[in-house]
């Protein structure tokens, strides 16, 4: 079986995922701010789990960014055709 060539490839989608032992979800505002302008569509926020999440639009596609007890994961995705 031959393999495409890696110019073949392309991404459905791309994270980016961070681990630290202290990641503060309370200043959640800021994160998404310093990644896409304007605010995000959709908001969750547990503060009693230390959780937040926020998705919206982003240049073309949409943007996701999570951010929990020790990790934050930031996802990048193609926009969805209506």
């Amino acid at each position: 079986m031959t393999l495409p060539q890696l110019s073949d490839w392309q991404a459905e989608h791309l994270r980016i995922t961070a681990f630290a032992k202290n990641i503060d979800a309370g200043g959640h505002h800021a994160w998404w701010k310093l990644l896409a302008e304007g605010e995000p569509e959709n908001l969750v926020n547990r503060a009693a789990q230390g959780i937040w999440s926020a998705e919206g639009p982003f240049d073309l596609g949409r943007l996701t960014v999570n951010i929990g007890p020790g990790r934050v994961d930031i996802i990048a995705a193609p926009g969805v055709n209506p």
